[in-house]
């Protein structure tokens, strides 16, 4: 049964936001609309007598299922091609159970009924090849499903008397907790031009914790098929280049003193970039060395129709990987709306390991 358009523009919202939907998908589509319900309603209106406003959301959401709010990666780096063939010619010999509903709806996800029937078992979804800096590229998606706790507003009719007037008088906020289930897209990627492989995490509604499972269980299922990766690359060193290096914005930056005191700075909403920041700029200043350990950094790129987007580059290292060598293997990728923009990211940070 095909998806009605207004249902794939929620799906699209929930995956980045209305705002930067309406920004990126309502103007290549020449729609725009103050309020969520106005837009929906003029896609619904355009669709009727324009067949390529539903091929631009179709391909709108599958360039988006390589990205999102964010996507948590690993990478796995080899001296030459073999390993990465190997893998290849093993992911080619799988095909997806036409039977699966993760199947059946893919690109599109499973509906919430079928969706709790599932199993965290990792589903073959496809395998797609593609070409990138001139040398082939292949992603194979996975989906599953994971369980996870969110935190939701108490609607204010369930409160008692005493929860209205405290909420009325002292502006306090009640929240409950439940546990909600959500289909992920996982990603395996073969770069051939760096002879890298990267396992990619849906990380747009789930914590960290929960989307770090989701590659180890990734990478049990490529064990399974007969492929042990090694362990993957440690990025800690790539902080002090990627901070260096002047393209981009610094967003986020934490660091341990030559005195031994640890400081972290984020971006402000009326900052561009922390470089600039004087009393950041003072605070390095003040020292021999900063060892650095987490950094955030921004680039702004172009998307067609002379539209741009902010992504982002994010990796959280902790305090103690200066003092214990424990790696920091797990990168995170953030506002990316196709899968050009994620490898982007991905060699901002290969270039920074390199240069070393």
């Amino acid at each position: 049964m095909p998806i009605p358009i207004s249902q794939k523009i929620d799906l699209i919202k929930k995956r980045i936001g209305f705002n930067t939907m309406r920004r990126l998908l309502g103007h290549s589509c020449g729609i725009t609309a103050i309020g969520n319900d106005l837009f929906v309603n003029r896609f619904e209106n355009e669709v009727k007598s324009n067949t390529s406003i539903s091929i631009a959301v179709d391909k709108f959401w599958s360039d988006l299922l390589f990205g999102g709010k964010s996507r948590l990666s690993s990478v796995y780096q080899y001296e030459n091609s073999n390993f990465l063939d190997e893998l290849r010619n093993k992911l080619i010999l799988l095909k997806p159970d036409k039977k699966n509903s993760f199947v059946k709806s893919f690109p599109y996800p499973a509906n919430k009924n079928e969706l709790e029937k599932q199993t965290n078992e990792q589903h073959f979804c496809s395998l797609d090849s593609y070409k990138y800096k001139d040398k082939d590229l292949y992603v194979a998606t996975f989906c599953s499903r994971a369980i996870y706790m969110s935190t939701n507003d108490v609607d204010p009719s369930f409160l008692s008397d005493t929860g209205k007037n405290l909420k009325k008088d002292t502006e306090a906020q009640f929240y409950y907790r439940k546990k909600d289930v959500v289909q992920c897209y996982n990603v395996v990627i073969l770069d051939y031009s760096k002879n890298s492989i990267i396992l990619s995490a849906d990380m747009s509604t789930l914590p960290k914790t929960e989307s770090s499972l989701q590659i180890d269980r990734l990478k049990t299922k490529i064990k399974s098929i007969g492929v042990n990766l090694s362990q993957p690359s440690n990025q800690l060193s790539s902080i002090e280049p990627l901070y260096k290096n002047n393209d981009g914005r610094i967003s986020a930056i934490s660091f341990m003193t030559s005195d031994g005191n640890n400081s972290d700075f984020k971006l402000k909403p009326s900052q561009d970039c922390l470089r600039n920041d004087l009393y950041h700029k003072s605070g390095e200043d003040a020292v021999a060395k900063l060892a650095k350990y987490r950094l955030g950094k921004i680039w702004d790129v172009s998307l067609p129709k002379e539209l741009k987007n902010s992504i982002e580059l994010s990796l959280v290292g902790k305090r103690t990987m200066l003092d214990t060598g424990e790696p920091l293997s797990q990168v995170i990728t953030s506002n990316s709306t196709s899968l050009e923009h994620t490898l982007f990211l991905l060699d901002k940070l290969y270039e920074a390991g390199n240069t070393i």
